[in-house]
């Protein structure tokens, strides 16, 4: 249903309300796609227009609190627009949750040393009505979410079903066609790093490198620029 979100134009500049709707994405992917696939967009390396901040989990709830307090005036007058992605272990629950707002990453630790938790802060960003959050095959991200720490998280909006709904599907039929790199460099001519080696790090460590940081922060970042 069409509605409005605050769009971010810009490093330091000002919100608005724009117009928002599913009517209004399609034909935008369809030709950012198109116009990819003729080999027009020159190759750029990811540079992310944003800052980043680690949050622990012993300081997650005041953080969360903040931010939650700071997004009210605007979810009561329309809908907030976050980027949002997830990073794990293998064998473990969710690690990371990330979150892009206002030209800031949140990088939230879901600290073994506290079980797991989720702070009450935090749930309810991640299942506010007017605070949608969009990510890249957000489905594993939802099950992990639920299973780990029994948080459910929503309203979500899915770039890869937004891609099918305007691509025909013989030029999606590729997993690595709806994936968060083609994705985003289809949009915005913009290559991202998914190594697998960073992809399958420690994310349970106790202190995160450089390239993690920029690596989670990018999975959530990108998404929200695209859209």
């Amino acid at each position: 249903h069409p509605g409005t979100f605050p769009a971010h134009m810009g490093t330091g500049s000002a919100w608005k309300y724009v117009p928002f709707g599913v009517i209004v994405l399609i034909p935008v992917v369809k030709a950012a796609v198109e116009f990819a696939g003729r080999g027009s967009i020159r190759f750029r390396q990811a540079e992310m227009r944003t800052s980043i901040r680690l949050i622990s989990a012993m300081d997650e709830e005041r953080a969360a609190e903040a931010l939650y307090c700071a997004l009210r005036p605007a979810g009561d007058d329309g809908v907030v627009v976050a980027g949002f992605d997830t990073e794990w272990s293998e064998g473990s629950g969710v690690a990371l949750i990330q979150l892009t707002i206002h030209g800031v990453t949140y990088l939230f630790r879901c600290g073994e040393d506290i079980g797991n938790m989720i702070s009450p802060s935090l749930r309810k960003i991640l299942n506010h009505p007017r605070i949608f959050k969009v990510g890249v095959a957000v489905q594993g991200d939802l099950k992990r979410l639920r299973a780990g720490h029994r948080c459910n998280a929503g309203p979500m909006i899915d770039l890869q079903r937004l891609v099918r709904m305007a691509i025909p599907p013989a030029e999606t039929a590729q997993k690595e066609c709806l994936s968060l790199q083609s994705i985003v460099y289809f949009l915005t001519g913009t290559l991202l790093d998914k190594s697998k080696d960073i992809q399958c790090s420690d994310w349970n460590a106790s202190a995160l490198s450089p390239t993690q940081l920029n690596y989670a922060a990018a999975d959530s970042y990108y998404p929200r620029e695209a859209l």
